[in-house]
């Protein structure tokens, strides 16, 4: 584990990386003393000392570099020597390889290092032909961060090193996907390392085939004394059980919300009575008693309500103040401090075992659908933005190392392959969850978490509830609300001028990923389709996507036949905001408009509001192409030479950016549609909860360059469960 950074066509580029490793040098101080490692279009540099880094790098504009805990060094050489065996000299990598003799004696060509690279990695790769390549595992179990604004490239794997550069607002490379850039110009392209896995004739060849896996991913772990974020429930008990027949070393951790007056702490219990007559959290009760007849080393932290708030505050600024993400941070956090605490700095745990083999509520309603195989990839997709991104944080502030065996390529494809039924059975009228593992739990003589039916962390645990009591004592009715004010970002109440089209749409994301919570929209629709401040074109489909994100919608009318008039009644719409949600700033998705921005600008100093321009110049062809991955967006009006009503109400695709740039290049338009020569109506995005269907349109041209598509009718469409994941 450490951290990588770059910076691209910059001048000030050693003073930037400067601050950026001195950043990341800070957040990972509980691993010990850092190396650093820099790289420049003709030099490598190894040093020990920030300071002699800053003046040996001075004249370059372009920089890579990566820090490096001291005790990983030859982890990251060995790595470096396997790119350089490759023909590609310069790489910064924060990773954790788990599969270093395989690869090494492979005889493979580049295009074959993401199948085979086995671990958790944010890697840079800077060609020879000056082409820099960004790539992370597939599980996204290592962030990289991106920012591609005034011609100026960078990337970190922290996003704090981001603003320590001066970009504030950064994007996240999905998992799955390489970034490539050269020349100033960046492109996506998606890789996604599935099979189908092998075929076996019967269950019982299949659960040997798992078993094996498992084992096999449990091996790769070297430390000697490891420990096991323990739940008493099914992945963690078969996890512990093949450690205590693989012969290793270990402890179990559970951690637990106590609602008794007197909390202690407890190296496992005898006697307990039932969950409801103790008034124990469930996992207390079976970590409890399958570690006395296991004959596990176990030790049960009790955390009284008054200690929670104090965890509350280093665990919201890590993780947001979302409610779910913080009820399941809290006893990974207490349990691996606790870990730390006895020395012990590798935990693995059952992360991904739900995705992979159908344990949610949603992957049963899938399971009837016949989508579960769709489902369980969907989730497993979709994890770094829940689950991986927020126990990394944790592991990053404590200085451990999370593994979880499930999640490594040979356990995912096998999953992957499994027959339906191995995974969801009905049984007794109830659906039955996970069943190969239920069942190889069984098996194995675990009768009692082969029978547990499934509990999430924070209510398994009960730290919902010690959530939910904090929030009252302190007189807050919505959860959310109370762990905000320990988020230096979300406390802030933000309303989103929000036209529906990519670009307010994408700020709004960004401010999101920040850690920002938006409460509410405002949307200024103007009669005048020629409008200088406000988009027009569908605008009024913006209270079906008010409604798919689930933000309030604040609408207001202006003819728009002034821009003093369209000022007015802006200045008045967010007032009307700042009073009924109290809003303190404003989000606008100016992309290098000084015209909207200093107007924007004018009007929140008047009403004592603070602006923010998430994508303030950001590259416009990147702009494109990040919409591109992330929504489902169309044309809704064309006004541009080299366009025409071909391109309107169809979803715009990476290639059609491709086709924009030739297009910008001839006609010198803005690529990015920003001087009105396209307008964009976005119909889904990763926060949408539901998404926008258009059921008849109609196209108006008014010349061959000239045309709009006019939405006469559209609906919201409930997305499928596992797309909400």
């Amino acid at each position: 584990m450490g951290g990588i950074v770059g910076i691209f066509n910059s001048e000030n580029a050693h003073e930037r990386i400067f601050k950026a490793l001195r950043q990341m040098q800070m957040e990972l101080s509980s691993l010990g003393e850092q190396i650093f490692f820099i790289f420049s279009e003709d030099s490598e540099i190894r040093c020990e000392n920030l300071e002699e880094l800053k003046r040996v790098v001075r004249e370059y504009d372009d920089l890579i570099a990566c820090c490096v805990p001291k005790s990983r060094e030859g982890d990251f050489k060995r790595l470096k020597r396997f790119f350089n065996s490759l023909g590609i000299q310069r790489v910064v990598a924060d990773a954790e390889i788990f599969n270093f003799d395989e690869i090494e004696s492979m005889r493979m060509s580049e295009g074959r290092i993401l199948d085979a690279l086995e671990g958790a990695y944010a890697i840079c790769l800077w060609h020879s032909d000056g082409k820099v390549q960004l790539l992370r595992d597939i599980f996204g179990l290592r962030p990289i961060y991106f920012a591609h604004f005034d011609d100026c490239f960078a990337f970190s794997s922290h996003r704090n090193a981001m603003s320590a550069m001066g970009f504030h607002f950064s994007f996240e490379l999905e998992p799955r996907t390489l970034l490539n850039y050269k020349n100033g110009r960046l492109k996506f392209a998606s890789y996604l390392c599935e099979c189908e896995g092998e075929e076996a004739e019967a269950a019982k060849d299949l659960k040997g085939r798992l078993l094996s896996l498992l084992r096999e991913s449990l091996s790769t772990i070297t430390s000697e004394d490891f420990g096991i974020l323990f739940s008493g429930g099914l992945d963690s008990t078969l996890l512990a059980f093949l450690c205590k027949e693989l012969r290793r070393k270990f402890r179990c951790y559970t951690a637990v919300f106590s609602e008794a007056e007197e909390a202690s702490e407890a190296s496992g219990a005898s006697g307990v009575k039932g969950a409801k007559e103790a008034k124990q959290a469930e996992d207390f009760v079976y970590a409890s008693r399958v570690a006395r007849e296991l004959g596990l080393d176990l030790r049960v932290i009790e955390v009284k309500i008054d200690e929670v708030e104090g965890y509350l505050k280093e665990i919201v600024p890590l993780v947001g103040a979302d409610v779910v993400k913080v009820g399941v941070a809290l006893p990974i956090f207490i349990a691996c401090e606790r870990a730390v605490a006895d020395g012990i700095r590798t935990l693995i745990y059952g992360l991904g075992s739900e995705e992979l083999f159908g344990g949610y509520e949603r992957h049963k309603r899938a399971f009837q659908a016949g989508k579960l195989r769709e489902a369980c990839i969907s989730g497993v997709k979709s994890m770094f933005r829940r689950d991986t991104c927020r126990d990394l944080a944790i592991a990053r502030k404590l200085g451990v190392s999370l593994r979880s065996p499930f999640l490594t390529k040979k356990v995912a494809n096998f999953a992957f392959s499994l027959p339906d039924a191995l995974k969801v059975r009905k049984k007794d009228a109830e659906f039955q969850e996970k069943v190969i593992l239920r069942e190889i739990a069984a098996d194995l003589g675990l009768k009692i978490v082969a029978e547990r039916k499934k509990r999430a962390a924070q209510y398994g645990s009960k730290f919902h509830k010690a959530i939910e009591k904090l929030a009252k004592m302190r007189g807050f009715k919505r959860k959310r609300e109370y762990l905000r004010q320990f988020h230096p970002e979300a406390k802030m109440r933000l309303g989103c001028l929000f036209s529906g089209g990519k670009d307010s749409t994408l700020a709004l994301q960004a401010m999101l990923e920040a850690g920002f919570i938006v409460d509410c929209l405002l949307t200024v629709r103007s009669e005048n389709p020629a409008a200088m401040l406000f988009h027009t074109p569908a605008v009024e489909i913006t209270d079906l996507q008010a409604d798919a994100i689930g933000l309030p919608l604040l609408s207001y009318e202006t003819s728009g036949r002034s821009e003093a008039e369209e000022l007015a009644d802006l200045h008045a719409a967010l007032e009307d905001a700042r009073r009924e949600f109290q809003i303190e700033g404003v989000v606008a998705g100016a992309l290098w408009s000084e015209y909207q921005r200093r107007r924007i600008e004018r009007i929140c100093k008047e009403l004592r509001l603070k602006a923010f321009f998430p994508l303030w110049h950001l590259n416009q062809e990147t702009a494109m192409r990040i919409a591109v991955r992330n929504f489902d967006f169309i044309l809704t009006g064309i006004a541009a030479y080299g366009l025409d009503k071909t391109w309107l109400g169809r979803r715009i695709s990476d290639e059609d950016v491709d086709r924009l740039v030739e297009i910008s290049e001839k006609w010198k338009i803005n690529v990015a549609g920003e001087g009105g020569e396209f307008e964009t109506l976005v119909l889904d995005a990763p926060f949408f909860r539901k998404r926008i269907v258009i059921l008849a349109s109609e196209i108006v041209e008014e010349g061959a360059n000239t045309a709009r598509l006019v939405v006469k009718n559209a609906k919201l469409e409930e997305k499928e469960a596992w797309e909400l994941a």
